[in-house]
């Protein structure tokens, strides 16, 4: 791996992991902790847990997690145990990624699959006929948390803490947060965070009666000519792969930059 590169797949981890972590501390913040969140950290690493939501991966994950500093490994590990819950992180193919994934499986964490992280040019592609993009603005955020949990199929039990956690992603600085209109009504809802020159296309949603209807390519087109509007030189966003997720992203001109191995605790 050229230094280029790995100062690259350095800035795209960087904004995906600040991205989750400001999410999950947003669902601690909500007043009375009612998800009963624990963000600890050890140095640059951060374990994220829920423990009313023990099977969101991403309320349940580890960021920061280098090679150089592998005995974190033991310390997110034991906050795990502590709250009987499972961590979950990803692996990126760095140099040292071999003693971090040996350690892993040592403190009882197994492959459980992949992700891919993609990047390209703040180049957009046309934008579907028939769909507005809009800025959502404080007024707007009832509507885009709404479609935000419809979009991910959030159980209606779950809703309460998330839906203010969302609510609170308006007005944080380097976010910008996007709604699809079909017909003038709301359908889609996106996110797009600036930081380091990186324009990450964050957590795309869609009401499911309104799929197939052109919203996620409109939202990326719309955020893709916004990073580069800011300055941006490189839009990144994550993606399981082979999904249809990463199919929208490829034919908005991203490509795959490395692909993740997804680990979890037995």
């Amino acid at each position: 791996m050229t230094t280029e590169t790995g100062e690259l797949v350095g800035r795209i981890r960087r904004a995906a992991s600040a991205f989750m972590v400001a999410w999950v501390e947003g669902m601690r913040d909500v007043p009375g902790n009612p998800a009963r969140v624990t963000v600890e950290r050890f140095g640059g690493t951060v374990a994220l847990a829920c423990e009313l939501l023990p099977d969101l991966d991403f309320a349940n994950s580890v960021h920061g997690l280098a090679a150089e500093h592998v005995g974190r490994v033991d310390d997110v590990t034991a906050v795990y145990r502590r709250l009987g819950l499972r961590g979950w992180t990803e692996v990126a193919p760095v140099p040292g990624a071999a003693s971090l994934l040996e350690r892993l499986t040592a403190a009882g964490w197994a492959q459980t699959g992949f992700w891919g992280s993609f990047c390209g040019p703040p180049a957009p592609p046309p934008a579907p006929m028939g769909v507005e993009v809009v800025e959502a603005g404080e007024a707007d955020m009832a509507d885009f948390a709404r479609i935000h949990l419809d979009g991910h199929e959030v159980p209606a039990e779950n809703r309460g803490p998330d839906e203010a956690a969302v609510r609170a992603w308006h007005g944080r600085p380097g976010w910008r947060l996007y709604l699809a209109l079909v017909d003038g009504t709301p359908a889609g809802s996106a996110a797009l965070t600036l930081d380091d020159g990186i324009g990450y296309l964050a957590n795309a949603a869609t009401l499911p009666a309104m799929r197939g209807r052109g919203c996620q390519t409109a939202l990326l087109a719309r955020r893709i000519a916004d990073s580069a509007e800011a300055g941006c030189d490189t839009v990144a966003s994550l993606a399981e792969f082979g999904s249809g997720s990463q199919r929208n992203l490829e034919r908005a001109g991203l490509r795959v930059a490395f692909t993740q191995a997804v680990w979890r605790m037995r």
